[in-house]
């Protein structure tokens, strides 16, 4: 799964360890992670890690940081499956770029209940909100009106493999937070405590992690305290990251939500203590209730410098407790609290979320071509088989042919656009995610130079639109001229996926986009035909440019003792040689699709196709053809056909002679089995990295 995390920051602080955390672990069961934030040492640390960190001014509130965040935003939305947010801004931004469409879907983390300020029933929340406690679960519901079933909990989780179980525990009495406004409390109150405490145990000291904004009046608290001990009682460090290697020598810990799960992680006993209440020691008996808190100890009475002492000097005194609570901390973390247990929490909000996007389909779609429209069935069959459930298809004037209504019947997820109606290709287009060209060399000016132009034109207003763009199963052709070399390569470049179906293609293709491998015609997915029935004939499958002259045909059908039928793809096109064939005294057929071109090949030994999809439709029906190899791309399935079943003639490049000399004989269905089964393994690989 592709997840775009988006933050504010990522410095040293509980939100952001969470996220730091997640990351790492659904990395490391190969979901597919970018982070955007402004920066901060947590990014850099993952971007060591190997995960993709796009630096955006999401820190910063003034117009021109929060216009570069939106275009950030817009740029990236487009490639992922699922978007996490872990703050306001950037959920309420996440929000206004995608607009009253529902996919990318949007999950957001609650950290902690925000004060409402005077807009703030208007914010955002995703989707779906992950909570991380029941408090806030129940804020979010209370001050934001959002449905129970909206919200997912989850817990915030360290690594325990972070965390040693050989400690070096000192007399030392450990803190760590943010020294920030509302963040600092417990800080004050430990030297405030440590006057009359660390008298009392001269041996013991505390010792203050962490940088803020109100570390210099931190700073000038400490040395007060220090200066009536008459020593360094009080330490402080200002702001570190090797938290888990400073936790080895603690013997208390002392602080709230994610710091004292850190705490716990290390087996120190850990005294809850923040600015939102006072836990007191964290046990067996009081773990629940800290829990609904997310260890904030909201609404549990406020934190005090006398309270503080009381349990600090407890633990001191009864070393049996604090071993016991030692042990008990340790393996509370193991059971309850490890990172794998917060990443299958955000998976599975994910899946509860996740949605099918709407892709719009543009080929060479309501032409009559059997060729073309099969790829449309085929490729509607194969996006239903991928969980899309909504399909926008761009066809002259608007209609399906037959192949494709009796193909699709039971799907009524199918919206028809008129492929040249400006309003229609802008609705079809505005109502999508993801824009597929398929089939066929669209992208070419072999036939026309407004061909090239049609199709450049859509794709970059789809990319304006903020669609993905993907080309699937699709050729180049042959490009000429400097304009023509111009549009091929802005089109590809603007694509997010390039599926080609011959290896000049892939070349190609890769010179302008990072994401191309190798996709055969969706055609290959069709139902395999088997024939048992007497061969009587062979088939003749036309084209408009007449590769092949009648007198070819009747010689071979005289020197192979079979009878010649035509066989007619696209009518429309075709239907100038119907006097020709009937006059030579050759039968033709005009099949109305795949099945009916398949009761025509079933008594054919053989196929001699001047069509592409001639030869794919006759590899599915087990018969052997010979191909007219004067373009690329039935030069390439030649090729391929050769290369993957070793040579067997299933498809031969076509000549007279080879024809007479029966080179197709011998040919297995195994042979047919073997090419098929490789080339809708090729499509269904490509398509499942798109859209499962």
């Amino acid at each position: 799964m592709k997840i775009l995390m988006v933050t504010d920051k990522m410095e040293l602080g509980g939100a952001e360890t969470h996220i730091l955390t997640l990351i790492r672990e659904l990395a490391l069961s190969g979901d597919d992670i970018t982070l955007i934030s402004g920066g901060g040492a947590f990014a850099d640390d993952l971007q060591r890690r190997g995960i993709r960190v796009i630096y955006s001014p999401f820190d910063k509130r003034d117009p021109f940081s929060i216009l570069r965040c939106r275009k950030t935003l817009a740029e990236q939305m487009r490639r992922c499956d699922v978007v996490h947010t872990h703050t306001r801004f950037s959920s309420f931004l996440a929000g206004a770029v995608r607009g009253k469409k529902t996919f990318p879907p949007i999950v957001t983390t609650a950290h902690l209940g925000f004060k409402l300020f005077p807009f703030g029933k208007l914010a955002f929340w995703g989707d779906r909100t992950l909570a991380v406690s029941e408090d806030i679960k129940q804020y979010l519901r209370d001050n934001y009106g959002i449905e129970s079933e909206n919200i997912s909990l989850t817990k915030n989780s360290v690594d325990i493999n972070n965390y040693s179980r050989e400690r070096l525990p000192k007399k030392l009495i450990i803190h760590t937070s943010r020294i920030d406004r509302g963040r600092s409390r417990t800080a004050f109150l430990l030297c405030e405590a440590a006057e009359s405490l660390l008298k009392k145990y001269p041996d013991w000291r505390i010792l203050i992690v962490g940088d803020g904004t109100l570390f210099s009046s931190l700073k000038r608290t400490a040395k007060k305290a220090n200066s009536s001990l008459g020593f360094e009682g009080v330490m402080l460090t200002g702001a570190r990251y090797d938290i888990p290697s400073i936790l080895r020598y603690g013997a208390i810990f002392v602080g709230v939500s994610r710091s004292a799960l850190e705490g716990m992680a290390a087996g120190l006993p850990t005294i809850i203590s923040g600015d939102e209440g006072y836990g007191g020691i964290a046990t067996y008996e009081n773990y629940s209730l800290l829990l609904k808190t997310n260890f904030c100890a909201r609404g549990l009475g406020a934190a005090t410098a006398k309270r503080l002492e009381a349990d600090i000097e407890k633990l001191i005194k009864d070393k049996k407790t604090a071993t016991e609570l030692s042990v008990f901390s340790r393996k509370l973390i193991e059971r309850a609290f490890t990172s794998r247990e917060m990443a299958n929490d955000a998976r599975e909000c994910y899946r509860r979320t996740k949605r099918a996007p709407t892709v719009c389909l543009l080929g060479y779609f309501g032409y009559t071509n059997l060729g073309d429209e099969t790829i449309l069935r085929e490729a509607v069959r194969a996006l239903l088989a991928h969980n899309i459930s909504h399909v926008n298809v761009l066809s002259a004037n608007g209609t399906l042919s037959k192949t494709v209504r009796s193909g699709t019947q039971d799907f009524d997820g199918i919206k028809l656009y008129d492929r040249f109606s400006p309003s229609d290709i802008k609705a079809a287009l505005d109502s999508s995610d993801i824009l597929i060209l398929c089939g066929g060399n669209l992208l070419q000016n072999e036939t026309s130079e407004r061909s090239l132009i049609y199709y450049s034109q859509i794709i970059r207003y789809a990319r304006r639109r903020g669609l993905r763009i993907y080309i699937l199963s699709s050729g180049f052709g042959d490009v000429s001229g400097a304009l023509g070399r111009r549009l091929l390569r802005q089109s590809i470049n603007l694509s997010d996926f390039c599926g080609c179906r011959t290896d000049y293609d892939l070349e190609v293709a890769k010179k302008y986009c990072c994401n191309s491998n190798f996709m055969p015609d969706f055609c290959f997915l069709l139902d395999e035909v088997y024939s048992d029935s007497a061969k009587t004939q062979f088939c003749w499958i036309v084209s408009k440019n007449r590769l092949i002259h009648v007198d070819e045909i009747l010689g071979i059908s005289k020197e192979r003792g079979l009878e010649p039928l035509a066989i007619l793809l696209n009518y429309d096109e075709d239907k100038d040689i119907c006097d020709s064939l009937s006059k030579n005294n050759i039968s033709y057929f005009i099949p109305d699709s795949f099945e009916g071109f398949c009761r025509a090949v079933g008594k054919s030994a053989f196929a001699v196709s001047e069509r592409l999809h001639g030869a794919i439709f006759s590899i599915i029906c087990h018969t052997p053809v010979y191909l007219t190899a004067d373009s690329g791309k039935k030069r390439a399935l030649i090729a391929d056909s050769a290369r993957i079943t070793g040579g067997a003639a299933v498809v031969l490049p076509y000549t007279r002679s080879d024809v007479c000399e029966k080179k197709e004989i011998g040919v297995r269905d195994s042979d047919f089995n073997y090419l098929i089964s490789n080339q809708r393994h090729n499509i269904n690989y490509a398509l499942s990295k798109l859209f499962d």
